[in-house]
């Protein structure tokens, strides 16, 4: 009997136990202007974009990528965390037509595969997209390949002499230990981006920059 009471007693003050209704909490923390996550891994990941980049002003978003998978992935993970895939504008068309064949997706996602090589032209696609006053922020995906070893060191040579993003960029570079370190590393914090390691990491980062605004605006 004494048992009993014991495990009785211990379940009460188990911390789940006295947590309460979690919908009273969420609402408190809404009124707190508190940003919620749900796993270590989202505290992370949100804490590195809320330190690098700009807040997103609404949920419009791009998403650029270097090989189609990636991108779809992207997008279809923005779509479930709220966000949107908008058109871009006619002027924003024809800066991307410069750059890109006409064979190859130039709406939202892009599929940069044929300018892969180029990163100046991937970084002016980019800039192109961020100037279209429907897009709010940027999905920005590299994933490695033996075909162009120099693409991360490429582009984090070229960051540095553009100016800072205005608008969230959160990118997904990544390749096998050792191969783009250093070039991810110049990259990653510079010129208001953050680099994530999945594209779905990235599309829910990305939504939590503009939860993060919509927090701010009531708050103001």
């Amino acid at each position: 009997m004494v048992l009993t009471q014991r495990k009785d007693s211990a379940s009460k003050f188990h911390t789940g136990s006295l947590a309460g209704n979690h919908e009273i909490w969420r609402g408190a923390f809404r009124q707190a202007g508190i940003l919620e996550v749900t796993s270590a891994e989202e505290l992370i990941d949100t804490a590195k974009v809320l330190d690098s980049c700009a807040l997103a002003r609404g949920n419009h978003i791009a998403v650029l990528s270097g090989q189609a998978g990636p991108g779809i992935i992207a997008a279809d993970a923005l779509e479930a965390y709220g966000l949107s895939l908008s058109p871009f504008s006619s002027a924003t068309k024809e800066k991307i037509n410069e750059y890109l064949p006409p064979i190859v997706i130039r709406t939202n996602p892009v599929d940069m595969g044929p300018v892969w090589y180029n990163p100046k032209a991937m970084f002016d696609i980019l800039n192109a997209v961020l100037e279209d006053e429907g897009i709010d922020g940027a999905i920005f995906i590299n994933l490695y390949a033996s075909a162009n070893l120099s693409l991360a060191s490429a582009m984090a040579e070229h960051i540095q002499n553009i100016d800072a993003f205005k608008k969230p960029v959160i990118s997904v570079i990544t390749s096998p230990p050792g191969v783009w370190d250093e070039g991810i590393k110049g990259l990653d914090r510079k010129k208001g981006i953050a680099i994530l390691p999945t594209p779905e990491r990235a599309a829910k980062a990305m939504s939590n920059l503009w939860k993060a605004n919509l927090l701010s605006a009531r708050e103001n």
